[in-house]
């Protein structure tokens, strides 16, 4: 689960923020075609997170480095 600083968010430009989405939604569909692996994105309506990934897939080395990445966009 991640949460949004909204206030670092508000901060960027629109067209920053676009970057970024469109990054994030980059590196999803990326993974999606991985062989093997499943990434479901959820919208979390709750003070502690705003967005969840469920990440399935057989290696743990590919598991991590996909978290970092997801942590880094």
């Amino acid at each position: 689960f991640y949460r949004t600083e909204y206030g670092q968010w508000q901060l960027l430009s629109r067209e920053e923020q676009n970057a970024a989405k469109t990054n994030l939604a980059s590196l999803v569909q990326e993974v999606r075609a991985m062989d093997s692996t499943q990434l479901l994105t959820l919208s979390v309506v709750t003070p502690k997170a705003d967005l969840g990934f469920m990440l399935i897939t057989p290696d743990l080395h590919n598991a991590n480095k996909i978290d970092k990445q997801l942590s880094l966009s």
